[in-house]
């Protein structure tokens, strides 16, 4: 008997120690396999119109979402923002064959696949588009800009080259080998045409040739004076006097008084370019003179008047019973202005009054005149540089 209870006792532990299979828990989620197909062309060329589709099966627990990715930042491909299965893209231009990979990124409730499919693009090393802005027709003497444009691979290099083809004086440029340069257009007798060549190289394919023509007119009214002469203009208030081409410097005196104290007067002294003026200003007015700068521009009528954004600048007071002498220095555009007391002019460099005058053009006529006083004018000399 006691046999018998021993061996029970052992069946019952044996059976105490199995490890029960756990009872699946009412309504535990579950996870669904995906399976994630993209479907599209494996090779392409850049610039080449590309269209995948994703196909998402194995009983999804709810809607599909996949969203669209790339791999890699260069080239960069334009992805749509709007999630969707289907993808229509542009293959990026580049300066070497390249793959592009592209990742379909699919969510579907609680399941995650994200998915690689890989393009090998073929790229053409595309040479250099270029062009350039230039006047169409300028003057002997003036100072002619020219602005390149050119395009290329990313990241590839571009080197530019001014030159010129064609009969014709020969051009100086300065900056020939950058996208912006220019030159003077030579003197000559008569008018003449200018052809003119960028040339825009990646350093592998072949230089880009752009070319313009510019008409060159050489007004003989115009010529410029032989370096060293002098000459002697109209020292007559309101008379416009000619300017010539080139270099030159125009000196001179003006004294300005008024009738009384109470009344205000001006003077100009006017360089203009067409229909745009440059003017240093003197005003007179209680016994106290003042200096400045002024931008103007002519009216139909062919007044001169400043505009309402102003373009000038004070120079500061002015002993009124002093008499001003001046001196326009012109490189053929832009005219430095230097001034101080009359008869001084060794004086003048020291003084902090030395000024440019932009026209956007050489001046074309000097002119001097005064309103509400009197006004006295020195000799005006003409020196060619």
């Amino acid at each position: 008997m006691r046999t018998n209870l021993f061996v029970c006792a052992l069946v019952v532990l044996a059976s105490c120690g199995d490890d029960p299979k756990p009872t699946p828990a009412p309504n535990a989620p579950t996870t669904n396999a995906l399976d994630v197909r993209i479907q599209g062309p494996t090779s392409a060329e850049e610039g080449q119109l590309l269209e995948l589709e994703c196909t998402v099966s194995g009983s999804p627990e709810s809607a599909v979402r996949v969203t669209w990715l790339q791999n890699g930042v260069q080239p960069k491909a334009s992805l749509p923002k709007v999630p969707g299965p289907h993808l229509k893209l542009q293959a990026p231009e580049w300066i070497a064959d390249y793959d592009l990979v592209l990742q379909a990124h699919v969510e579907s409730g609680s399941s995650v696949v994200d998915q690689v499919f890989t393009i090998r693009v073929k790229a053409d090393d595309d040479p250099v588009r270029a062009s350039f802005v230039a006047p169409g027709s300028a003057e002997c003497g003036e100072l002619v800009s020219l602005i390149a444009q050119t395009h290329n691979e990313v990241f590839q290099p571009t080197q530019v080259e001014w030159k010129q083809a064609g009969d014709g004086p020969r051009v100086q440029f300065d900056a020939s080998d950058r996208h912006q340069a220019h030159f003077f257009a030579p003197e000559h007798e008569g008018p003449y045409t200018l052809e003119i060549e960028l040339h825009a190289s990646d350093g592998v394919n072949a230089p880009e040739v752009s070319r313009m023509k510019i008409e060159i007119e050489c007004d003989p009214i115009a010529t410029p004076l032989p370096a060293g002469s002098t000459l002697v203009l109209a020292s007559t208030l309101g008379v416009d006097s000619p300017l010539p081409r080139g270099a030159w410097e125009l000196e001179g005196t003006l004294a300005l008084a008024t009738k009384d104290a109470s009344t205000p007067a001006q003077a100009r002294l006017r360089l203009a370019s067409g229909p745009l003026c440059a003017a240093l200003v003197l005003d007179v007015h209680g016994g106290e003179a003042q200096l400045s700068t002024a931008g103007l521009s002519r009216t139909p009528e062919g007044a001169w008047i400043e505009p309402e954004f102003k373009s000038g600048m004070p120079l500061g007071p002015w002993p009124a019973d002093v008499a001003l002498g001046f001196r326009f220095v012109s490189d053929g555009r832009e005219v430095k202005v230097l001034f101080g007391p009359a008869g001084a002019n060794d004086q003048w460099p020291e003084l902090p009054f030395d000024i440019v005058l932009p026209i956007g053009k050489r001046p074309r006529t000097f002119t001097i005149d005064a309103v509400g006083g009197s006004a006295t004018l020195g000799e005006l000399v003409l020196r060619a540089k």
